[in-house]
This record gives structure tokens, sequence and C-alpha cells, in this order.
């Protein structure tokens, strides 16, 4: 009988053991949550489903509103095509175009540079002229200040 009862207290700390393993899985398992936790996370992401869901949805009848458009301007330009008597098949090379339109922003850009210099530079000769004018009036002034003819000149 001893050796039974041992037996069964060992398969009794054996099974012991295998539950407080699982249970230690299963807690693993949950990231350390509750089930009131979990319940209330199941909830968040059903609400955030839901919303995305809705969002999916919008974003489909915008493709659809769009695709709609876009089919009207297709045959708007058949027609108009047509009417002007442009075949189906002639294309505009698109690439071209934009590349033209960079060229032509970088001839701008470049333009804008020199304009900006020359800009600069008649700032400076402008400044230049007004001092040059300043000293002028100052040697005027002092040399001439009985003549009645530089009298308005002032330093100013």
């Amino acid at each position: 009988m001893t050796s039974e009862n041992e037996e069964l207290k060992k398969e009794r700390i054996a099974y012991r053991d295998q539950y407080q393993q699982a249970r230690d899985e299963m807690e693993y398992a949950r990231g350390g949550l509750t089930d009131h936790k979990l319940l209330e996370r199941i909830d968040v992401l059903t609400n955030e489903k839901s919303v995305l869901s809705k969002r999916l949805t919008e974003q489909i009848n915008q493709l659809n509103t769009l695709s709609a458009a876009a089919e009207d301007f297709q045959a708007e330009n058949r027609q108009l095509r047509k009417m002007a008597g442009v075949p189906d098949n002639y294309g505009i090379d698109l690439n071209k175009i934009k590349l033209h339109d960079k060229d032509k922003i970088e001839d701008y850009k470049s333009l804008i540079k020199v304009l900006q210099d020359d800009n600069y530079n008649l700032e400076k000769e402008r400044a230049n002229l007004k001092h040059h004018i300043k000293q002028q009036c100052m040697i005027y002034n002092k040399e001439y200040q009985s003549d009645q003819k530089y009298k308005e000149l002032t330093p100013d």
C-alpha cells in the first residue's frame, strides 16, 4: 500500500506540475492579461475593425466615383477627337511635354539668378553713386558757401 500511495503522490505531483505548466503557458500566451482585459481588448479591436471597414467602404465609393469621372473624360475625349478629326491612336508623348516643362523651369531659374545678380550690382552701383553725390555736395558746400547757385545742395 505504501508503494501505491507513493505512486499516487508522484502521479498527483506530476499532474499538478503539468497543470501549473499549462496555466503558465496560458498566462504567457495571454500576455499576462485577465479575461476581463481580453474582452476589453476584443471590444477595442472590433470597434477599430468597424471604423476601418467604414473607411474602406468610403474609399471604395470614392474610387468608383473617380472611375466613373475618368470614363466620362475618356468618352468626351473620344467625341472631341472625332469632332476635330484626330485619330484615336494619335498620342501625345507626355514625357516630352514634362521634359520640355522642366527645361523651361530650369531656364527660368537661371534667368532669375542672372536678374538677381544684375539687381544686386545695380543696387551696389546706386549706393556708390549716392555716396559720391553726398561727397560732392559736401565739397561744394565747403568751397562755394557764398555762391547762390549751390545753396540748395545739402549732404542729405
